[in-house]
């Protein structure tokens, strides 16, 4: 689901995307983690402010988030795996609208 977010599809719109594709966009997101330039840059403001009211001195992970998932591959049988499952997500959502 969060691979739709990030797309700006919805999960319907997802259902249609081959397996491959998103295996390619799931790699893509595990490497290139745009929520995690995000923290740093927020960590480098931080630090920079905290840094000129402090005699400690803080670095930009100093006020990054710790809790972050530990960053894991996924196989490609959990990728067609988890695609399987939202393509039965979206049909099913589809059929309960008397689509399909």
């Amino acid at each position: 689901m969060l691979v739709a977010f990030r797309l700006g599809k919805t999960l319907q719109e997802m259902a249609a995307v081959d397996p491959e594709e998103i295996a390619l966009w799931i790699a893509w997101f595990s490497v290139r983690d745009p929520e995690r330039r995000e923290d740093w840059r927020a960590g480098v403001i931080a630090s920079t402010i905290a840094n000129c009211h402090s005699k400690h001195r803080f670095t930009p992970q100093d006020f990054m988030p710790q809790d972050r998932r530990e960053t894991s591959s996924m196989t490609h049988e959990q990728a067609e795996q988890l695609c399987r499952l939202w393509a039965a997500a979206a049909n099913a959502g589809r059929e309960s609208q008397g689509g399909v």
